[in-house]
């Protein structure tokens, strides 16, 4: 189709009438053609952008649009997901009519167009197969496919498989840069969701193996611990107090233990917000000070202040800091916990923590003090990091330890 400008004047004697006529016809049917395919870029861009971004869909859902917009732009019959693994490709999602490309078709890899598509780094690309030479290939033979523009798709570095688009016609154009740039968006955004599902699952595993591990840890070592202390009950009255009281402290050890770790399996996940509440933190604080061995230690409560936070974990949260106060300060040792804008500080009067030493505290497994299991204050950060707080130790007023406890929703009125 030819399209033209035309430039022209009239050219006039002296009297006004019309000597002759004087005009140019210019060609700009290539400016027109690319200022169509221009918009019709920007606006298969625009469906790509709302079809992705659209949170209320599945991610079959998506590849469904996407290969129907991919079919329509670049006005091929057959748009497909394909799976790729030890040597097989099979169809994973598929738009078109093409008997072998439809969901759950497989052939082996070496007699597809794919096999060659995951053999290079950018798209293959056939807008003829006959003149490009693919009628002897095995792939043609199969399918008699004309048309094929596909890449690979990768996920967390090893191959997937490819996403592709193809017509049994040939095309009388090659594919346009545009075109191009579009299929290989689409085949950026399948490896980012697969992605996106391989890490959901792992992390779901990770979590179910927890809870399970949780589960026996306190089923199979804690049911045998309560047979334990009933026993150690029943025969304390007789002789050889001193081994009793040894085997006492050793089963309150292993039961410290058990909390410690059961403490940490459950408490490395997000607090949902119907999981908390709003808590006085004077009154929780006495709570979790009457749940710990404070031997003569002080309990100073300097704010009257709530808190919003799941009532159990905050209770464990602070236990743990107050072992750690009495384990390292001595058995008279003060502790205050008191409020600042941005959250709550447990402090204490003991012989502090050093600044080189301040990076490595919450970690697990790390512990200052020979009695200490070194679990106590990573679960204060696993439980800190659950609400979305930051926990941090600096210098107290009287050269000890204040643990810091920032982002915390905090309100001036007790409840």
């Amino acid at each position: 189709t030819f399209t033209g400008l035309l430039n022209g004047r009239v050219v006039r004697e002296s009297d006004g009438s019309v000597q002759y006529y004087d005009g140019a016809v210019a060609d700009i049917t290539e400016q027109k053609r690319g200022q169509r395919a221009l918009r019709r870029e920007q606006t298969a861009l625009r469906q790509m952008y709302r079809i992705t971004a659209d949170q209320t869909v599945s991610f079959e859902s998506k590849t469904h649009q996407l290969l129907d917009l991919g079919r329509e732009y670049l006005g091929v019959s057959e748009g497909f997901l394909s799976r790729i693994s030890e040597g097989t490709q099979e169809i994973v999602y598929a738009l078109g009519t093409h008997p072998d490309l439809r969901p759950g078709a497989t052939c082996p890899l070496s007699e597809s167009y794919c096999q060659k598509a995951i053999e290079q780094d950018d798209l293959l690309t056939v807008h003829d197969a006959e003149a490009e030479g693919w009628t002897e290939q095995a792939a043609h033979e199969r399918f008699e496919l004309g048309t094929y523009i596909g890449s690979k798709v990768v996920v967390d570095g090893e191959l997937y498989g490819t996403f592709c688009f193809a017509d049994a016609e040939a095309r009388k154009d090659v594919f346009t840069e545009q075109e191009r740039t579009f299929v290989e968006l689409m085949t950026q955004w399948a490896s980012y969701e697969l992605e996106q599902q391989r890490s959901a699952r792992r992390l779901k595993r990770k979590n179910e193996r927890l809870d399970s591990f949780a589960a026996v840890l306190s089923h199979d070592l804690r049911n045998p611990l309560n047979v334990a202390t009933m026993r150690l009950d029943l025969v304390r009255a007789e002789d050889s107090p001193e081994h009793l009281d040894v085997l006492e402290t050793a089963l309150d050890r292993m039961d410290h233990i058990i909390q410690d770790v059961l403490a940490l399996a459950r408490g490395g996940q997000d607090i949902p917000d119907e999981e908390r509440s709003v808590l006085a933190l004077p009154s929780v604080a006495r709570t979790s000070w009457g749940q710990v061995d404070t031997a003569a230690a002080t309990l100073r409560l300097e704010d009257d202040v709530s808190v919003r936070a799941d009532e159990e974990r905050l209770q464990r949260l602070l236990e743990n800091l107050f072992r750690n106060a009495v384990e390292h300060g001595g058995n008279d040792v003060t502790v205050w916990v008191g409020a600042h804008a941005d959250g709550f500080y447990v402090e204490d009067d003991g012989p502090g923590v050093p600044p080189e030493k301040r990076e490595k505290v919450f970690e697990e497994g790390y512990s200052g003090s020979s009695t200490g299991t070194g679990l106590g204050l990573g679960i204060v950060r696993t439980i800190a990091e659950g609400h979305g707080w930051t926990p941090c130790v600096t210098g107290g007023r009287a050269g000890g330890a204040q643990f810091e406890l920032t982002g915390v929703e905090v309100g001036r009125e007790t409840v």
